[in-house]
C-alpha cells in the first residue's frame, strides 16, 4: 500500500498515514509494559503500537473518502502487491518446513501451536485484505477473466485460516493416528500461493 497503491507511480510522496502504520506494524507482537531486554523503564506495548497503526489506517481511509489521499487502481500495482503476499506465504511455508524437519517428538513440542496459530493469523489477514482488494480491482479482474481464479485463491486462504484442531499436533507428516497439523495448513498455504502466481502470470500477459 505504502510503496505502490497509496502513491502515484512511485515518484510521488509517500502517504504519511500509510508510512506511520507500516512502521508501527513492524513492532514485535510480544512486548508488554515492561521489557527488561530493552529497558528497565516502562515501554510501549505491542497493543498500543498496533492501535496507533489502526488509527493511522482509519485516517488514511477517511482522507481517501474525501479525495485527499491516493488509491491507484492499476494492474501493475495489484501485481506488485500480489507478489509481496506470495513472498510472505513462501516465507511462512519455509518456517513450517524448517519446524517439521527439526521439531522434537510431538509430546514435548512446545512451539508447534505457536507456529500454527501465527500462520493461521497470516492466512486470515491475507484473506480479508485480498477479498477487499478484489472488489477494488474488480474491473481489472473481469477484463482479464480472473474472477474464477481469484475466488479459488480466496477459498484456499479462507479454508486454511479456518482449521481448528482441538489440540495442535506436530507428529510425523505420514502418521496414521497423530498427524502433523502444520502439513495440512501448509497445503492450503501453498495452494493459495500457487493461485496468486497464476493471477500474476495472467496480469503479465
Amino acid at each position: 500500500m505504502m510503496d505502490h497503491i497509496g502513491r502515484i507511480r512511485g515518484t510521488s510522496q509517500i502517504d504519511k498515514d500509510l508510512e506511520r502504520a507500516a512502521g508501527l506494524l513492524k513492532y514485535p507482537g510480544n512486548v508488554w509494559v515492561w521489557d527488561p531486554s530493552v529497558s528497565l523503564a516502562p515501554t510501549a506495548t505491542s497493543e498500543s503500537q498496533y492501535r496507533a497503526a489502526a488509527r493511522a489506517l482509519i485516517s488514511y481511509n477517511d482522507r481517501l473518502s474525501t479525495g485527499q489521499a491516493v488509491f491507484d487502481r492499476r494492474g501493475d500495482n495489484l501485481m506488485s502487491m500480489l507478489e509481496r503476499i506470495a513472498s510472505d506465504l513462501g516465507s511462512a511455508s519455509a518456517q513450517i518446513d524448517s519446524h517439521i524437519l527439526s521439531a522434537p517428538f510431538w509430546l514435548i513440542d512446545t512451539r508447534v501451536d505457536d507456529l500454527f496459530y501465527s500462520t493461521k493469523g497470516q492466512l486470515y489477514g491475507h484473506y480479508i485484505m485480498l477479498r477487499e482488494l478484489g472488489r477494488d480491482f474488480a474491473p481489472i479482474l473481469r477484463e482479464r477473466q480472473l474472477d474464477g481464479v481469484w475466488q479459488q485463491m480466496l477459498d484456499s486462504l479462507r479454508e486454511g485460516s479456518q482449521l481448528e484442531p482441538l489440540v495442535v499436533i506436530g507428529g510425523s507428516p505420514d502418521a496414521l493416528i497423530l498427524p502433523n497439523h502444520l502439513t495440512a495448513q501448509g497445503f492450503y498455504l501453498l495452494r493459495a500461493r500457487t493461485q496468486l502466481y497464476e493471477v500474476v502470470n495472467i496480469l503479465l500477459k
